[in-house]
């Protein structure tokens, strides 16, 4: 069995649209993403990663010849190569996949049920995300993501020159996640360049082995991330029949200040599991370095120890 370093498992994924237009109205599932079509729905791209990650993503045959890319105890697996020892450290990068969405989307209430999540790792960078070609003027939202070995998921969303779309920032009211940075531009003044409007929240499931639910719900209006454990999921969500509601709770993340039909459109739901790139810069490396000995990102990561008490690849030292 792989490490859950780099194990994702995605049971499901189902878009929604409303029935009706009443806020009470339920929502009608339209497209479904499980085992009987997963991968067919996917494009898998192979170009370099725009990020400068230390990875190299596989097309649709070589990642099942690989194992990256299978169906497995009844989900989707998408994972990376964790068996070659002899990467070059100043090479390319290790085998993975980068999933993008055949379909387009806006708007709707797209579930996920993820049965295993990787187990945050230095170097490692998972994310399920959605944005618009070309970044960032279509947008972008970050449903789970962080690097290295953080156990909390940063939500994000990049948006296009307020000229365009407005002033998008978020709130610390009506969300649970704590916030990091307010607007979404990427380039406002006062906060970091290109960190978007950043939350970070502290969850259960972030990293979790088995897995947990996350839920996006994109209106006019606004943009709202839910996530729960399987065994915190709402009724409703279970049952197919999701209506966001006082039960879902507060939602962790929430984008509405804004012209949001034009700050949010024309967007690909995006897997993908990259190494070093962000996790590697000087300021997010730092912890790391002093946790694993090495200077730079990708040096634990090109040789993996194996590990003879669980007879499967070590973690990058010393774990």
């Amino acid at each position: 069995m792989a490490p859950s370093l780099i194990k994702t498992v995605g049971a499901a994924a189902a878009l929604a649209t409303q029935a009706a237009a009443t806020f009470t109205s339920p929502y009608k599932i339209t497209e479904v993403y499980n085992t009987t079509n997963f991968f067919d729905k996917f494009d898998f791209i192979t170009d370099a990663d725009p990020n400068g990650g230390y990875v190299q993503y596989q097309d649709k045959a070589s990642a099942q010849t690989l194992g990256l890319a299978k169906y497995q105890d009844g989900a989707a697996y998408i994972g990376v190569d964790y068996t070659k020892t002899d990467y070059n450290a100043a090479g390319v990068g290790r085998k993975s996949v980068r999933l993008e969405s055949k379909s387009i989307y806006n708007h709707g209430l797209i579930i996920a049920d993820f049965t295993h999540l990787p187990k945050p790792t230095c170097g490692s960078w998972p994310a399920f995300w959605f944005f618009g070609k070309p970044w960032p003027t279509k947008g972008e939202i970050d449903v789970y993501e962080n690097w290295n070995d953080l156990y909390f998921n940063r939500h994000t969303a990049h948006v296009d020159n307020p000229e365009v779309v407005g002033n998008c920032t978020i709130s610390q009211s009506g969300m649970t996640a704590i916030m990091n940075s307010p607007n979404c531009y990427d380039l406002a003044k006062g906060q970091p360049q290109y960190q978007g409007c950043s939350a970070s929240q502290v969850s259960s499931t972030f990293g979790s082995s088995t897995g947990g639910v996350y839920a996006l719900q994109w209106t006019s209006d606004y943009l709202k991330i839910w996530e729960w454990s399987h065994l915190l999921t709402p009724i409703d969500v279970t049952l197919g029949q999701p209506s966001p509601n006082i039960l879902w709770g507060l939602p962790s993340f929430v984008v509405k200040t804004c012209d949001i039909d034009t700050a949010f459109r024309d967007m690909k739901m995006v897997l993908n599991i990259d190494f070093c790139a962000v996790a590697g810069q000087t300021d997010k490396w730092a912890s790391c370095k002093a946790k694993t000995g090495y200077a730079t990102c990708p040096q634990p990561l090109h040789r993996p120890r194996l590990c003879p008490r669980l007879r499967r690849p070590c973690p990058p030292r010393p774990r």
